[in-house]
């Protein structure tokens, strides 16, 4: 069979984004509680917006966290336990410097109205092998200031 026989292949509309490493200013979207894994994987994923003008204007990133359960089913607003040695909680108390009155609960309505800076860094592994360049994209790593 020749090659001009063969049918293309069209990639997937939905590949994550890819955006020059460094620091953005970030606006929150939204948050979504996930079993990752093969479902051994409770996760907190959050959805920021990139602010900072230029070629990334409004492209969203999500920030992956590891937490110690989650509440129900994995859905959008989900309740969750973070870990308390996780980057979650380091994070929380780094942005907004406290818990606020309970100290059982932390509000995650901090976030809503938030301007805040974080590393993005691409992704370029998984699974310990290498991720062709053409696949390859781009997650926050840090969150590290309100501004």
């Amino acid at each position: 069979m020749s090659a001009q026989l063969l049918p293309d292949i069209d990639l997937p509309d939905d590949l994550p984004p890819l955006v020059k490493p460094g620091v953005y200013d970030l606006a929150f979207v939204d948050y979504r509680t996930a079993m990752m894994f093969m479902g051994k994987a409770p996760k907190l994923v959050m959805t920021f917006r990139i602010v900072t003008m230029g070629e990334f204007f409004e492209v969203e990133l999500q920030r992956y966290y590891n937490v110690k359960r989650i509440y129900g089913k994995p859905q959008r607003y989900g309740r969750f336990k973070p870990s308390s040695r996780g980057a979650f909680l380091r994070e929380y108390l780094t942005l907004f410097s406290g818990m606020g009155s309970r100290i059982d609960r932390i509000p995650m309505s901090k976030f809503e109205n938030a301007l805040i800076e974080g590393k993005v860094e691409t992704v370029t592994r998984s699974q310990g092998k290498d991720i062709p360049k053409e696949l390859q994209y781009s997650v926050i790593k840090e969150l590290r200031s309100v501004k």
